[in-house]
């Protein structure tokens, strides 16, 4: 009977709890602070590690003959080891909302202690802002 009692338990208790712990109806939406860095700055370091290991020198941006949006950033390797990154960057109206013009991760090989000029350019004339973002080469 104990045995019972105790399968019965194992089953039936997680899945009350489980059940109680879901809400139906709308949810307000919570901005992660850590999310909310992309719509503030021009480049951000994807990974916690990585953010350790490279750093952003300088940054740039400027306007083309025909009005596209291009920008720099000088990415270092502050080790003493080879490092890949991969770098993307998505470019935005004014209002700061994408415009699904975002490059392609491009695959960035810094020596030890090396510095890279990172290059894009938009598409279009339409893109006013952007976000240059770099993660441990995949």
């Amino acid at each position: 009977m104990k045995r019972v009692l105790l399968l019965a338990s194992v089953v039936i208790i997680p899945v009350l709890v489980g059940c109680a712990s879901r809400r139906e109806g709308p949810h307000q939406a919570v901005a992660v602070p850590a999310a909310a860095l992309e719509e503030r700055e021009t480049a951000v370091v994807l990974d916690d590690i990585l953010s350790k290991k490279i750093s952003v020198e300088a940054q740039s941006a400027r306007w083309t003959e025909d009005r596209r949006l291009q920008v720099f950033a000088n990415i270092r390797n502050r080790t003493d080891f080879v490092k890949n990154v991969d770098v993307q960057t998505i470019l935005k109206e004014e209002s700061g909302f994408s415009l699904g013009d975002e490059t392609a991760w491009k695959r960035e090989i810094l020596g030890p202690n090396e510095t890279k000029t990172y290059t894009a350019t938009s598409l279009n004339d339409r893109a006013r802002k952007y976000t240059i973002r770099i993660r441990e080469g995949q």
